[in-house]
């Protein structure tokens, strides 16, 4: 199976990223964009919620409208890609990193989403 120099490029991005990035809703927009230009992602997963699969519209909680793929679809997407193209370490160290951090906020309300455990709440200032 050959790659693209852009899907090259696209998966050496999402292996140098840091979990913590995928974590803020504007970095993980930005690698999403960058994966699904470059043709990375699962065309089931394929950064539309519509037509795609049956995990990838559960996960729609907080979509961007009509044909958009949620934030939480997009890093389901970018997980997948992470797994199908070698990098399934990427998924473990967000569960570590992230995931299991008790302390976990954000000032943005739809960054705290991300994690399972995470109340609903923001800081205030």
């Amino acid at each position: 199976m050959g790659t693209s120099a852009a899907a090259e490029l696209a998966l050496a991005e999402l292996a140098a990223c840091a979990p913590g990035d995928l974590s803020r809703v504007a970095r993980l927009r930005e690698i999403h964009a960058r994966c699904a230009a470059a043709g990375v992602l699962n065309p089931s997963w394929g950064g539309s919620v519509a037509g795609g699969s049956t995990a990838a519209a559960a996960a729609a909680g907080e979509g961007e409208g009509a044909g958009g793929a949620s934030d939480v679809a997009k890093l389901h997407a970018l997980f997948d890609a992470a797994v199908r193209h070698g990098m399934p370490q990427l998924v473990c160290h967000y569960v570590d990193e992230v995931c299991s951090l008790d302390d976990f906020t954000s000032p943005d309300g739809v960054e705290v989403r991300h994690v399972p455990r995470a109340p609903p709440h923001t800081t205030s200032i």
